[in-house]
């Protein structure tokens, strides 16, 4: 992140009249920083995990409830891509 985009993300933080343009930009400078990818990437991640453990109640829970809940993480995880 150069110098002026440190600044206006800064500037922008906490501002609750940050305008629609200013986020615009800063999504641009977070997506061109990969910050995106790593969110995604952190996201899918943490959905195998709950996936994992939803899998680890079949013994306890009806077949379509673990299956629902097995589901459902990566379902998230696939309608945000």
């Amino acid at each position: 992140m150069t110098g002026p985009e440190a600044a206006l993300v800064e500037a922008a933080l906490g501002d609750p009249g940050c305008s629609d343009d200013t986020l615009g930009r800063i999504a641009e400078i977070a997506r061109g920083a990969g910050v995106d990818r790593r969110l995604k990437a952190e996201i899918r991640r943490y959905a195998q995990e709950a996936s994992a453990e939803a899998a680890s109640w079949a013994p306890y829970w009806r077949a379509e409830a673990v299956g629902f809940f097995r589901s459902l993480p990566l379902w998230n995880v696939h309608r945000m891509s």
